[in-house]
């Protein structure tokens, strides 16, 4: 049984990972008036996509595109009595898609790993997915995660993290040498050139991808072993501060400060200054961390975490106080145990600045 948020169930026999693509799914269902000069937006952002280990990939949605509300648009209705969803199709051509347990959608193209390969999957028409390449061992061995990031794919299988040249989207190729070995590499997170691998009993790895075809190890970071069962990463900004939410398993969400004004202000800033974690809060779970969701892309860090028992986390950001028009503000916070709730963070506001009218962030 697949469930999204509180109202919408639909049947699946073995959902692994399921693909939501909701910063442009709005737009992409909802009517557009011709006076906003809006850009189209592409069919496949008004789906949904599940990984299924039995039934290959699962595409969710109403395919009668002539519909009230084709696609997941009963989702963004802002009716939630009508949350029903409908499946569009499952799709797994020959039994390729067997034991698929992890989706990533890059452009118009689903990066689907099985057990045994890296599947492409042509998405350019949601309703007619169609296979465009596979790549096994021993190029990809056991493939765990995999994270896409401009001309680049990282793939973490049982050897350690790989690199893809991904420049022809259909027709992924591995890069020869670009290989960083780890012992129980679970799945990775890339943000600006760092990439963020759940290395199972190691802890988190940490990789500088900065030349993506020569990738190096930069650091592993265990907390002195009580991250010893790392799933999975998420990395999120709140505030001046970067953090990674991680999935450890039995031992539950950890989250660890990984850039901070106050580590090395010299160094603090840049496109992406070196992660320098900390741990600063767990949260105890009642089943094992498997899985945490990719927040919202812009500058807040909002996850859930996903366990074998229901269990949810946010983060959310600082208030802040209101600026001079045109312009925009920036907080500074602390962030220390609760003394009150064991397994939570509290926040204080240090300070808070005013940032000119072009000022912008690159969230992660």
């Amino acid at each position: 049984m697949l469930k999204i948020e509180e109202r919408s169930r639909m049947r699946a026999i073995h959902s692994e990972w399921i693909d939501r693509l909701r910063a442009k799914a709005n737009r992409a269902m909802r009517q557009q008036l011709p006076e906003n000069e809006e850009q189209p937006i592409h069919l496949l952002y008004g789906f949904l996509y599940v990984a299924d280990k039995e039934e290959g990939l699962i595409i969710v949605g109403d395919p009668d595109l002539k519909s009230k509300s084709p696609g997941v648009g009963t989702l963004l209705d802002g009716n939630p009595a009508n949350n029903f969803l409908k499946r569009a199709l499952a799709f797994n051509p020959g039994g390729i898609l067997t034991g698929a347990h992890r989706i990533a959608i890059a452009g118009t193209y689903a990066y689907v790993l099985t057990n045994k390969a890296l599947v492409v999957v042509d998405l350019d028409n949601p309703l007619a997915p169609r296979v465009t390449a596979t790549i096994g061992a021993p190029a990809l061995n056991d493939p765990r995660g995999i994270a896409v990031q401009f001309r680049y794919a990282f793939a973490a299988d049982r050897d350690g993290l790989k690199v893809l040249d991904v420049t022809d989207l259909a027709q992924p190729k591995l890069v020869a040498n670009a290989l960083v070995p780890l012992e129980d590499a679970r799945n990775v997170y890339v943000a600006r050139t760092y990439a963020y691998v759940s290395a199972g009993k190691q802890g988190l790895a940490t990789i500088d991808v900065e030349k993506p075809d020569a990738p190096k190890l930069d650091q592993i970071f265990s907390a002195e072993g009580q991250l010893n069962d790392v799933n999975d990463v998420k990395i999120g900004m709140v505030a001046a501060s970067a953090y990674a939410f991680v999935a450890d398993g039995k031992s539950g969400l950890h989250v660890l400060q990984i850039i901070s004004p106050w580590d090395d202000p010299t160094h603090f800033s840049g496109f992406s200054p070196r992660p320098t974690p900390k741990l600063i809060a767990t949260g105890r779970t009642r089943g094992s961390a498997l899985a945490i969701s990719k927040g919202i892309d812009r500058d807040r860090a909002v996850m859930n975490l996903a366990t074998n028992s229901p269990f949810l986390v946010d983060v959310a950001p600082v208030p802040l106080i209101k600026a001079r028009p045109r312009l925009s503000t920036s907080a500074t916070a602390s962030y220390t145990p609760s003394p009150t709730t064991p397994g939570s963070i509290q926040v204080k506001l240090v300070r808070q600045e005013a940032l000119g009218s072009n000022a912008c962030k690159l969230g992660f």
